[in-house]
């Protein structure tokens, strides 16, 4: 079938070519949007878990100043710890970690210390270690249960090198929950 009106179909000739070129326009632009969100997305996520590992590196530091503290104290301190813990509406006792940067703060809390029932038996000291950067805006916390025993050997016949302490530097007795 022809067109009786041969000026209407010559005068739109051109409406496809524009359309299409309009069409691959916006298309090319939701492209370019689209990759540019996905980078940004990717940039987000590497910094966030660049701050994340930082500030678990901080935690297990926290981890270990916490286990030289309870080298350096004797059965009394530990029953002294034991006995404030039992006080009413007394959940923990704040350790304050000092002498770190202005963004880092560590801080320890005593939760728990357990009494042994013999002298063979370790006191069993729990402790959540948490550790926050200001500046990067992350936090990671970690929750440590110690076993003090005294005059106790570390390994199979060495001596344990911290003074009145048998503290191992970490063992592992059951399955180990990681989450974060």
């Amino acid at each position: 079938m022809k067109s009786k009106n041969l000026y209407f179909a010559k005068s739109q000739q051109g409406i496809a070519t524009v359309l299409t070129v309009a069409l691959v326009g916006i298309v090319l632009i939701v492209s370019i949007a689209g990759t540019a969100y996905y980078l940004r997305a990717k940039q987000y996520a590497v910094a966030s878990n660049h701050a994340l590992i930082q500030e678990q590196a901080n935690a297990w530091l926290g981890v270990e100043i916490l286990q030289q503290y309870l080298s350096k104290l004797d059965k009394n301190d530990l029953d002294k710890l034991n006995d404030e813990l039992k006080e009413p509406n007394r959940e923990s006792i704040d350790l304050p970690i000092n002498n770190l940067p202005d963004n880092i703060a560590i801080t320890a809390k005593i939760d728990n210390v357990k009494k042994p029932m013999s002298e063979s038996e370790p006191y069993t000291v729990t402790s959540t270690i948490t550790s926050r950067n200001t500046i990067s805006k992350s936090a990671s916390t970690v929750q440590v249960v110690y076993e003090v025993k005294y005059g106790a050997m570390i390994g199979t016949s060495n001596p344990s090198p911290l003074p009145n302490s048998g503290i191992s530097a970490i063992n592992i007795y059951t399955d180990v929950g990681v989450s974060g």
